[in-house]
């Protein structure tokens, strides 16, 4: 019997093919959606899953809460603040601090190189964490000051296949560094992504280890197993006020983000630096509904065609009454095809995902697994899925046909079949509801991104060069500027401490009349640095590099800074940074300005002068003569500047950078919503012929 079933079922694929090629696209396409949804979303949760220890370790967070702010969480800690934490509770039993060096400029021989990803490191950092290394001792690569190790490609970069152990490479012209390890590749589903680590004890001076105002690190902790989260958490008051003094705990609060939850969890926590490709959980819930929502789709289909090919098989049906046939062996017969068919889809999806997925890891900068049928637990669950809908979607339909009176179908006579069109059309309206829903979303997030894409963010970002700036080059920045405005084709030159679009960091702050301190944003500038960037002054003055008060006692503050003091009138006012004894001058009101990104709202900020070493250095051209441009500052940079060779990025790239993810999950959802559109009118279209075709006689 089942060997005619089966035979049946293959005959009935042949002689509908378009009906079956309709039912069989339509589910292949949905489930393949499906799949690929399922790969990315456990890529996302699977982050950092790799390290044993990853339950016990947590991250340090701050609160903060300076006067005139929004309270901020912020990964960033202070250098002293682990060792403390480790000395002052017994259920800390390790620590490491992960310091973003960002990119730094090495040399080895005559070969010098960027490396891209550099950070700093406790002797810790190997052992807490799970990155394995291919040369060197892991409880000691890190011990010494000036060590040095380097991930594979980093050390093929400079030495080929040979044993770089023991070697030595030059920093900044005078440290040199010995590579005390070679670590495997850093895998891709890590949020902390690294070049080469430096042994955090080069920089531990005394004035760092009693440098408790000063965020500019990640702590972790690897606590006892079965630790009472909130039980430590409610002693770090206490530990505040030891370390920092009274009055720590209107300014701080430190709280423990499990290690896991860092890559999903961290959308509200700021200046995140170290944390790679973070992502938001709640895109995670939305690709599930997603993926469920086109499922349904491409179940509704499967349906739908299946019952309305019901009357074309109704003579069939009493014939198998006829002769004996009970309800149950046709409901068998009818659920076994649409199992069958599932599965053919289940096997046409693979295939699909299995040519999409290159180009889903190119739009998502992920590495998702790329052969999807060497995956011993994904196939599996794949026809296990495909069985299920082809069960669950086969059963209406054959519990309708099976119903067939087989008097009435001998005859003729079908109206049952015609009676069931109601069910069949609130289906297709289900499924077009479902689509439009997915639509109307994707038209919402694409007109976020617009807005995130044209809104005026109040400073100018085109044809701008940003330069990382070293000792040399800050110590050669006027003769670079002046140099550099000797071609026609450079219209401007600036420096700055930070990057605009970046987390400005944050100081204490104090004003005229005002008891407490406030924590602002602060950003140190060159003194043409507003009207390089045409940032508009409202009351008051810029800059003047005629005046030499402007240099460190001067301040410029935007609205948002000016409506937190409740001023109307700034100009003229006192400020200063709390450090500093003498209280300087508000010399302008700027309009405000998103020097962050378009994430956040615009915060207070403080914008000054001081003698400090810049980080960047900011260079204006002109479009239409960008490469002469260009290589007339590279050849400047190589005669002015030794230590590291000429690089750049351009401003509105970097912009462009700070809203990639929300471009990629809008595209993403843009082409499931568009696949849940092709997939309802494949559905309608086979139900419009399977109509056509029923109507032909009577239209006749």
């Amino acid at each position: 019997m089942l060997a005619n079933y089966l035979k049946t079922a293959f005959r009935n694929l042949m002689r509908y093919r378009v009906y079956s090629l309709i039912n069989i696209l339509g589910l292949a396409i949905g489930m393949a959606a499906c799949l690929l949804i399922f790969l990315f979303v456990r890529y996302e949760l699977g982050f950092d899953r790799f390290h044993r220890h990853a339950g016990q370790i947590w991250r340090v967070n701050e609160v903060q809460s300076f006067g005139g702010i929004t309270p901020q969480h912020v990964a960033l800690s202070m250098f002293p603040m682990g060792p403390a934490l480790q000395e002052e509770y017994p259920e800390v039993r390790g620590f490491t601090r992960f310091w973003d060096r960002g990119e730094q400029f090495f040399r080895q021989g005559e070969q010098g190189i960027f490396i891209k990803k550099v950070a700093a490191a406790d002797t810790a950092f190997l052992t807490m964490f799970d990155f394995p290394l291919r040369a060197g001792d892991v409880t000691g690569a890190l011990r010494e000051p000036y060590s040095i190790v380097l991930t594979e490609e980093t050390a093929r970069k400079f030495f080929g296949d040979a044993d770089p152990l023991g070697r030595q490479m030059l920093y900044q012209d005078s440290l040199l560094y010995r590579i005390t390890g070679v670590l495997r590749e850093v895998p891709a589903n890590s949020h902390l992504q690294f070049d080469a680590l430096v042994s955090i004890s080069t920089f531990d001076t005394e004035r760092r280890r009693t440098q408790w105002g000063s965020n500019f690190l990640v702590t972790y902790l690897q606590l006892a197993e079965d630790v009472d989260i909130a039980g430590l958490e409610a002693k770090f008051p206490a530990f505040l006020t030891k370390y920092i003094g009274e009055g720590a705990t209107d300014y701080y609060q430190l709280y423990l983000q499990p290690f896991l939850d860092v890559h999903l969890g961290s959308t509200d926590v700021t200046h995140d630096y170290q944390n790679f490709q973070k992502f938001d959980r709640r895109y995670i819930y939305v690709f599930v509904i997603l993926g469920i929502f086109i499922l349904i789709i491409a179940g509704i289909n499967f349906m739908n065609i299946t019952a309305a090919r019901a009357a074309s098989r109704g003579k069939e049906v009493g014939v198998r009454k006829t002769v004996g046939a009970g309800r149950l062996q046709l409901t068998g017969q009818f659920v076994g095809e649409s199992v069958l068919l599932a599965l053919l889809a289940s096997m046409l999806a693979i295939a699909i995902a299995e040519m999409a997925l290159p180009y889903l890891n190119t739009l998502s900068e992920r590495n998702l697994r790329p052969d999807v049928a060497e995956n011993a637990l994904i196939l599996p669950a794949v026809f296990v899925a495909a069985a299920l809908t082809g069960l669950l979607a086969g059963i209406y339909p054959a519990l309708l046909i099976s119903a067939f009176r087989p008097a009435m179908v001998l005859k003729g006579l079908q109206h049952g079949v015609a009676g069931k069109s109601r069910s069949r059309s609130i289906l297709v309206v289900s499924q077009f509801t479902i689509a439009i829903i997915m639509i109307a979303g994707t038209i919402l997030a694409m007109q976020q991104l617009n807005y995130m894409r044209e809104q005026d963010l109040g400073f100018d970002s085109d044809h701008i060069l940003l330069l990382p700036m070293s000792d040399v080059a800050n110590d050669q920045y006027r003769t670079l500027q002046t140099e550099f405005l000797k071609h026609p084709g450079v219209l401007g030159v600036t420096a700055s401490g930070q990057r605009l679009g970046n987390n400005v960091h944050q100081m204490s702050s104090r004003y005229e009349g005002k008891e407490d301190g406030y924590g602002v944003s602060i950003l140190n500038v060159d003194l043409n640095y507003l009207d390089f960037y045409s940032i508009a002054v409202l009351e008051g003055r810029g800059f003047n590099p005629e005046r030499e008060a402007d240099r460190g006692s001067s301040y410029l503050m935007n609205q948002a800074l000016a409506r937190k003091l409740g001023w109307d009138q700034p100009v003229g006012k006192g400020a200063k940074l709390s450090w500093k004894e003498e209280m300087g001058t508000v010399i302008g009101l700027v309009k405000d300005f998103n020097f962050n990104s378009l994430h956040h709202q615009i915060e207070p900020l403080l914008i000054t002068a001081q003698d400090w070493s810049f980080n960047e250095m900011s260079v204006k051209v002109r479009g239409n003569q960008l490469a002469a441009a260009i290589a007339h500052l590279d050849s400047v940079w190589g005669q002015l500047v030794g230590d590291r060779p000429f690089d750049f990025t351009f401003l509105d790239t970097h912009l462009a950078e700070l809203y990639r993810a929300d471009r990629q999950s809008g595209t993403v959802i843009g082409i499931i919503a568009v696949l849940a559109l092709v997939i309802a009118c494949l559905g309608l279209f086979g139900l419009a012929s399977i109509t056509t075709v029923q109507r032909t006689k009577e239209i006749g």
